[in-house]
């Protein structure tokens, strides 16, 4: 099984871009094959698109924005009490932890 996965990864990694970790409210976040350092994407739909760095949770810049419209304090709080959390299907994890994980895979890291 582990053979197949290897392989899948293999052929396919180049082709992902872009994965869903979750939903937090109004909030998406997603992790892309990327730039350094390591970080994951906040989407707020017709709002604005954020990067925060995985390390020490911080605003690394704005992938664009509606009116300079930024992440609340509020927001941001909900966002890093749920990477706290347990992640739903991988139950042994935080989200954070799965967000890393996610990053690990889609830009080829062992």
């Amino acid at each position: 099984m582990e053979e197949k996965k290897e392989k899948f990864i293999e052929l396919y990694q180049p082709f992902f871009e872009m994965a869903f970790a979750g939903r937090v409210d109004d909030l998406i976040v997603n992790v892309f094959t990327d730039h350094l350092p390591t970080h994951f994407h906040i989407l707020k739909k017709d709002h604005y698109e954020v990067r925060i760095g995985i390390d020490d949770l911080k605003i690394l810049s704005y992938k664009w924005q509606k009116d300079g419209e930024e992440i609340s304090s509020k927001d941001l709080k909900k966002v890093k009490e749920w990477l706290k959390q347990k992640n739903k299907k991988k139950k042994a994890i935080t989200n954070k932890d799965n967000i890393e994980l996610i990053w690990d895979a889609l830009n080829n890291k062992e």
